[in-house]
């Protein structure tokens, strides 16, 4: 990976297993002197964008913290948004702008500020939010072995999606800053009641359901589990590759073994394909022109790698533009924001010039642009020649009335009106279910 080994104590894995990825990341005032104190104050974006940056030198970041000029609550505010706060640690040691310090350290100048009456100082609660996640992400990977090892017992050899194979794949500051809100696995078709009862047994119930996913949750555990009947599920028809089909996905995976559990997982190219496609397609950031931040810097953590760097031949291979387009807007708003790698000889089109434009206006006024971003998505889809002139209502008579033709008519998805703020009909939850809702949080769901 990219960024070099964290160099300071470990965390204890279980030490902060009761704290939620909401408590572990949320925003908070910043202790101590963190507004610009001289200079040309730089924007909160510019900021996250220097700090988490995997190319070049730090020496321009590093002239702008020692001039007063980084507005530090500004930006931990936005990395909080986009559940990128306790990655800016283990960025900043690898830019060699702070020093992990020693334990005894850190505890006599902690009771100084408690004896004062001042705050720690916010590099060191900076460094507190990364081991605490790192905790937090250790107490998941063990809640996901168990899971994987039910599953196991019951003959079924589930597949790992997203944060959880980048967990499971290996210790790195990377894995340990990333924050994961559930475990995504998938399982074959004619494993899928097996799988079910395997995790109700295991002490499990499941909480929420949708079409192509279950979410199964068990008293004492960290986050839930989604168990997924195919690896990716769009609102339009597209011309998915086979790989990231139903049919298709399971000869395309590889066996890894961890520990005595096993699972499978798709390849890293392949992975990335499917990264990418989940948070732009699926969770509609490209059609709402929105930056997903976190799973833009995830990309160039990817791209960067040596696995990937070799063979980018699975991200060129995608056809249709409707895949191909916001896969390679992608990699360059990843490129330009963060320093991910593109393939060799990557053309930079007009249209992907401008939807980083637009992103970054988005980004500016985030909620306002991205409603009506994604309504003249939804209405584009109603007035399509391909879509029923008439969309069958899930959500009864009023709903109908309120939005005949405008529903999402793929996977059960919320219908339009939610973008008004109406949800209490939808049945999937506005906040974790429904993806024309949760797409409002910056692409902060799994």
């Amino acid at each position: 990976m990219a960024i070099a080994p964290y160099a300071g104590r470990e965390a204890e894995p279980g030490a902060h297993a009761t704290m939620s990825a909401e408590e572990t990341i949320r925003p908070t005032r910043l202790p101590g002197k963190v507004r610009p104190t001289g200079g040309r104050a730089w924007k909160p974006l510019r900021s996250l964008s220097a700090i988490l940056r995997l190319d070049g030198d730090a020496a321009e970041l590093r002239k702008a913290m020692g001039q007063g000029a980084l507005d530090w609550a500004a930006a931990a505010e936005l990395a909080s948004q986009h559940l990128l706060l306790p990655a800016l640690w283990p960025a900043l040691v690898n830019k060699n702008l702070v020093v992990p310090m020693p334990e005894v350290l850190r505890r006599y100048l902690g009771e100084r500020a408690k004896l004062a009456g001042g705050g720690r100082n916010f590099l060191l609660a900076f460094e507190d939010m990364y081991l605490l996640n790192a905790s937090r992400n250790a107490s998941i990977r063990q809640q996901a072995l168990q899971a994987i090892a039910a599953l196991n017992a019951r003959g079924v050899e589930p597949a790992v999606l997203k944060g959880t194979r980048l967990l499971l794949n290996g210790d790195s500051p990377f894995s340990r800053a990333r924050i994961l809100r559930d475990i995504d696995l998938v399982v074959a078709p004619g494993d899928w009641e097996r799988a079910g009862s395997a995790l109700r047994d295991a002490g499990y119930r499941a909480t929420g359901a949708a079409p192509h996913a279950v979410a199964y949750n068990a008293p004492g555990t960290i986050v839930e589990i989604d168990l997924h009947r195919r690896p990716l599920s769009l609102h339009a028809p597209a011309s998915l590759p086979a790989y990231l089909t139903e049919d298709g996905f399971w000869p395309r995976t590889i066996a890894i073994d961890l520990a005595g559990s096993r699972c499978r997982q798709l390849p890293p190219g392949e992975s990335l394909v499917h990264s990418i496609l989940h948070t732009e397609v699926a969770d509609l950031n490209f059609a709402a022109g929105d930056w997903p931040l976190r799973y833009l810097h995830e990309t160039a953590v990817v791209t960067r790698d040596g696995l990937l760097r070799s063979d980018w031949s699975v991200v060129e291979g995608l056809a249709g533009d409707d895949l191909r387009l916001p896969l390679q807007a992608h990699l360059y708003c990843s490129h330009r924001l963060f320093g991910g790698a593109l393939p060799d000889g990557f053309a930079e089109s007009r249209r992907i010039r401008r939807h980083f434009w637009r992103c970054r206006a988005s980004a500016l006024h985030p909620r306002s642009i991205r409603r009506a971003s994604i309504l003249v998505h939804k209405l584009r889809q109603a007035m399509s020649p391909s879509r029923p002139k008439r969309a069958r209502s899930r959500f009864g008579p009023r709903a109908a009335a309120r939005s005949p033709t405008l529903s999402c008519v793929t996977d059960g998805a919320c219908p339009v009106f939610c973008l008004a703020g109406i949800a209490t009909a939808c049945p999937r939850r506005a906040s974790s279910g429904c993806p024309v809702r949760r797409g409002f949080s910056h692409g902060r769901c799994e």
